[in-house]
């Protein structure tokens, strides 16, 4: 935090930026959201005053995240699809994916199901697109208990299996593990509980 402070009294802005997020991520991390959401406005501020673009995309996805863990799901998503926005226009894929993840997590949050799904196809088509095995999985994961608590038994499966390939690809384990788990969820919830446990052995 000392360094963070030196940081405040020089002109390099892009520096100061780099610090806020920094110190703001170790908030979050503490589970100390209120402080986070501090540091990403002040850096957001920053940002929008030199036209920072990039950060600004950023940024705004962060307030929008932080916004979404305190509970203010109507100002989550006014920020986070100014993130989106922004980031598909500056053309940063890893920005708009994760500003399309969190826009989802909102959504299902308010009970816009149909939606989220309409969020995570455009996630999971730019996912594949740009050869983001760690994004897929997150994306499909979500799709997968979308869709089973939707009782679309066949597109969960769907899902999950694509989770599957992804981590295995990957050489994620305990992502390949969790998929594992939902598979067999999914078809136990449909009766299939000899096929549930092939998954779970």
């Amino acid at each position: 935090r000392l360094k963070f402070l030196e940081f405040l009294g020089t002109q390099d802005y892009s520096k100061t930026i780099a610090e806020y997020i920094r110190l703001g991520l170790l908030y979050q991390a503490d589970q100390d959201t209120p402080k986070a959401l501090t540091q990403f406005d002040q850096a957001l501020k920053i940002a929008q005053k030199i036209d920072d673009k990039d950060s600004e995309a950023h940024l705004t996805g962060l307030v929008g995240s932080a916004l979404k863990d305190l509970g203010n799901l109507q100002d989550a998503s006014r920020h986070l699809k100014k993130a989106l926005r922004l980031s598909e226009d500056i053309g940063n894929d890893l920005l708009t994916l994760d500003a399309y993840i969190h826009l989802a997590t909102v959504l299902v949050e308010r009970g816009k199901h149909l939606e989220a799904i309409s969020k995570l196809d455009n996630a999971l088509i730019l996912s594949v697109t740009i050869k983001d095995d760690l994004r897929m999985i997150k994306v499909s994961t979500l799709m997968g208990n979308i869709f089973l608590r939707l009782e679309s038994i066949e597109k969960a499966l769907e899902s999950f299996s694509t989770a599957l390939i992804a981590s295995q690809r990957l050489g994620n384990q305990k992502a390949e593990v969790e998929a594992l788990i939902n598979l067999g969820s999914t078809l136990m919830a449909d009766g299939g509980y000899i096929e549930a446990l092939e998954q779970f052995e």
